[in-house]
């Protein structure tokens, strides 16, 4: 186990790459240990951090495997972000997937969800984000399905930027955007461009298990992905403490 993520058979390993970031509800939800519910007319942020769902986190299989909703009830709400799109990171996860990224996109609204998180869910996703930057975003405009607007939301950074691919930043073709200016690829499609970037010679597959399987595998490639990769273009933002 890595960062709180577990690595599996070589099958299993192939699929779970390939298969990021599965599924993700298109609504509202409360996760409940390993159920997901509709999310209560009477819901309240109460004394919760709202953080931004980039790629993954917004699915239940993942708020399960991290630990999260062990933790306590997930609300999970619907929302769209704008002047923002979610893009591949520049980086190899300890599982064998390019994961996703925040990154600044003018005239973009995409699809994403805000959890709302306690103290000790927080500690558990940081726990998870060895690659990330925990940060709040000021002057934004992102409006929950329930229908308040936010400002400013805590929201995960990639440490090694996003990923340079024909000098642009690759958007996540399985998340919904408005407006989209970036290309976007699924991602086996990326993980076959970054395989053919890296290591030609190596089969897909050999690719993704060689990544899952060794540590320093996976470190080498994300610092050949970071050395040229796009930094993320927003300005106004803190670090916060997870």
């Amino acid at each position: 186990m890595r960062h709180g993520e577990s690595v599996t058979g070589r099958a299993d390993v192939v699929v779970r790459a390939m298969s990021y970031p599965y599924r993700i509800p298109s609504r509202s939800f409360l996760q409940v240990g390993e159920e997901t519910l509709s999310l209560p007319a009477d819901w309240s942020p109460r004394n919760r951090r709202g953080v931004l769902a980039v790629g993954s986190n917004a699915a239940p299989e993942v708020l399960i495997r991290k630990g999260v909703a062990e933790a306590g009830d997930v609300p999970a709400i619907r929302a769209q972000l704008h002047g923002f799109d979610v893009v591949y990171s520049a980086h190899i996860s300890g599982y064998g997937a390019v994961p996703a990224a925040l990154q600044v996109s003018p005239g973009t609204a995409v699809m994403t969800h805000v959890l709302y998180l306690d103290e000790q869910q927080l500690r558990r996703m940081a726990g998870t984000e060895p690659n990330y930057d925990l940060v709040l975003l000021h002057d934004i405009t992102c409006e929950l399905e329930t229908g308040e607007p936010l400002s400013e939301v805590a929201a995960y950074l990639s440490k090694h930027g996003c990923l340079r691919v024909d000098n642009l930043p690759v958007a996540l073709a399985d998340i919904d955007a408005n407006g989209r200016k970036f290309p976007s690829l699924t991602e086996a499609e990326v993980l076959e461009r970054v395989r053919s970037m890296l290591a030609p010679a190596v089969r897909l597959e050999r690719f993704i298990e060689e990544s899952a399987a060794d540590i320093e595998i996976a470190l080498a490639r994300t610092r050949s992905l970071a050395a040229r990769s796009i930094p993320f273009a927003g300005r106004s933002w803190e670090a916060l403490e997870a």
